[in-house]
């Protein structure tokens, strides 16, 4: 009674359902997913792409063989979400490989289409667009909160409905509040959070970029699902934005945003002065002096623009120039991918140096991590490690640490770490200890480097279990490397220890070093060196 009464007294956040408490927002959680067997992040980030692609179903977003795709920015995800775009990329790539989810690529600077899967047995069930789980419909609910029904008597739908055909983006910004209509035409909706956003990206350009799309959109009926990310397309596409001396930017041409026709628009409103080479053909159209391809095309019939009734076009010129742009942009964005995974994978700068291009030849053993590094795919999908053991100063260390740069160059996350380091790590974050091996669990490839040279106690065992306990569990490949023998291995003196190197014995497969020790031999190298500018210097 006493409970209940100081319940009375204190005005708590939360009350109890009744027959008649409106329901808040919220997403649909498979069932499914609770048997499988992916981290929670992923799980999580897969109920929301499943309600987003309700909303891409309810408006027709189906590529030509039909199947729903939504656009979502991995950046929205990760506010949504609250998480990091590393954690977001790393959770899209597990529901990937759960088969999930499977993304297309659409070219230079456009965004992905992320097609999201169900399980076959799900796949009885009606689209969502024509479910109705209300036995008494009575009206459309949307999920603001703003005059909805009971449950007992109202529609679920699997989010928020359109009004006047907007998308949801529009009617409810990333952090929860109203947007606001902007542009000369209104047509234009963003948050407050998403207006400062985009004004501290372009201070000095971002009402001209707001009144041109409103222009754009008002003159030709064109709606986005996301006008924070119209903004951004829009920005890029900016004359002023480009230091390409005169070369139109084509580079959007066949994205999620534009049809063609819309396209020929925007270049009509970008277009640039011939060069003096240039010529016009005897169609009329405007051809490159250079490549004698035209610069120009007209529109189809019946359609024109401003009075004008062509638009601009790459010409062989433009074109080899915009890829060769392209190309180095890739490039440079490759090389910032692999410094990021680099610099999260590695504990220990030095370890960036171990690659095969390093290799001085003297590890007998290096064919087989040329081999892993190759056969990459089959590794995973297998979840086959390896147990690098022998004798101190063979290349155990160098060997992983190859195969590692060889994976994050071609942009898989790796970590590569110890046990002595781990137990710190733990010991300085009590409360965050499951999310911390969660997180290393996390990665496509783990290396743990010395196993068996951490501090013996009975927490340091404990927790050295927990850690490849969960490993196991996580199904993803291991590799360790060690100084014990294949024998105190396979014959622990304990129990502790049993259960620990029974796991490790299975997921991964022996590897024996054998050769000379390299530390050694550049001891010995480092000594004779020295032997000899002594030498020298006495000669003189």
């Amino acid at each position: 009674m006493r409970n209940r009464s100081h319940r009375q007294e204190v005005k708590t956040i939360a009350e109890y359902i009744t027959a008649n408490t409106i329901m808040p927002p919220f997403f649909r959680y498979p069932r499914f997913l609770l048997k499988m067997d992916l981290p929670q992040t992923a799980k999580l980030l897969y109920a929301l792409l499943l309600d987003r692609s309700a909303l891409s179903q309810k408006n027709g977003w189906q590529d030509s063989e039909g199947r729903t795709y939504i656009v979502y920015p991995i950046t929205e995800i990760a506010e949504i979400l609250d998480k990091s775009t590393m954690t977001i990329q790393s959770a899209l790539n597990e529901l990937d490989a759960a088969g999930l989810l499977e993304r297309e690529r659409r070219g230079f600077s456009a965004p992905n289409r992320l097609y999201v899967k169900v399980p076959e047995v799900v796949k009885v069930s009606l689209p969502m667009t024509q479910r109705n789980l209300d036995v008494s419909p009575k009206e459309n609910c949307t999920s603001d909160l703003k005059e909805t029904l009971p449950m007992t008597s109202r529609k679920l739908y699997p989010n928020q409905i359109n009004i006047n055909k907007l998308k949801e983006s529009q009617l409810m910004g990333v952090s929860g509040e109203q947007p606001a209509p902007y542009g000369r035409y209104k047509n234009l909706f963003l948050s407050e959070s998403e207006y400062a956003e985009l004004k501290g990206e372009y201070p000095d350009r971002l009402e001209r970029f707001i009144e041109e799309l409103s222009e754009y959109m008002a003159a030709i009926g064109k709606e986005y699902a996301n006008h924070a990310a119209a903004i951004r397309m829009w920005a890029g596409r900016d004359r002023k934005e480009t230091e390409k001396k005169g070369i139109p930017d084509y580079s959007y041409k066949e994205d999620d945003f534009m049809s063609d026709y819309d396209n020929a628009n925007f270049r009509l409103a970008t277009e640039t002065e011939p060069e003096p080479e240039d010529y016009t053909g005897e169609d009329g159209l405007l051809y490159c002096g250079s490549c004698r391809q035209p610069k120009e095309a007209y529109f189809t019939e019946g359609r024109g623009l401003f009075g004008r009734d062509r638009h601009p076009k790459e010409c062989d010129c433009q074109r080899k120039r915009r890829e060769k742009q392209e190309a180095a942009d890739r490039e440079r964005k490759h090389r910032d991918t692999v410094e990021e995974l680099k610099r999260r994978g590695f504990s220990n700068a030095a370890m960036r140096q171990w690659t095969f291009e390093n290799d001085n030849g003297k590890c007998p053993q290096m064919d087989k991590a040329l081999f892993y590094a190759a056969n990459w795919e089959e590794m995973k999908a297998e979840n086959i490690g390896y147990l690098l053991w022998g004798k101190v100063g063979t290349g155990k260390s160098y060997f992983a640490g190859c195969i590692a740069n060889a994976l994050m160059e071609r942009e898989i996350s790796v970590c590569m770490t110890n046990f002595a380091l781990i137990l710190n790590d733990l010991a300085a974050s009590y409360k965050g200890r499951n999310e911390y091996i969660d997180r290393l669990c996390r990665f496509p490839l783990l290396i743990l480097d010395d196993f068996g040279m951490e501090r013996g106690t009975e927490y340091g065992l404990e927790q050295v279990y927990n850690v490849v306990d969960s490993r196991y569990r996580s199904r993803k490949p291991l590799i360790v490397t060690t100084n014990l023998t294949l024998e105190e291995l396979q014959h622990p003196e304990d129990t502790a220890h049993a259960r620990i190197y029974d796991r490790l014995l299975e997921m991964c497969c022996p590897v024996f070093f054998t050769g000379e020790n390299i530390r050694k031999s550049t001891a010995q190298g480092k000594m004779e060196r020295l032997k000899g500018l002594m030498n020298g210097k006495e000669s003189l």
